[in-house]
């Protein structure tokens, strides 16, 4: 089995392991890459995902407390909470 590792136009990767003598299609434009170089690339798009993820969840959790924070004003704590999804503190602060 032989591994070979390419880069794609789009930035995507693309690892392909093939059985010897068996010839596999890969689109013309990419690039090929040493495995250092595909596993350097996988894990910097793991980050950026990682860190796109906690950017969303800190935004959401936001969006959140300030429902519930409108919510509270008029509701039982219990129904503001259930309404808005916020699970935080009371006291957490923006």
């Amino acid at each position: 089995m032989t591994t070979s590792y390419y880069q794609l136009p789009d930035g995507g990767l693309r690892a392909v392991t093939v059985s010897e003598g068996v010839d596999v299609s890969v689109p013309d434009d990419a690039v090929g890459v040493s495995e250092e170089e595909y596993e350097a690339a996988l894990a910097a798009m793991e980050e950026q995902s990682a860190q796109e993820e906690a950017e969303r969840q800190a935004v959401q959790q936001a969006e959140e407390r300030t429902a519930y924070i409108a919510l509270a004003a008029l509701l039982p704590d219990a129904v503001a909470r259930r309404l808005s999804g916020y699970t935080g503190s009371v006291l957490d602060s923006d």
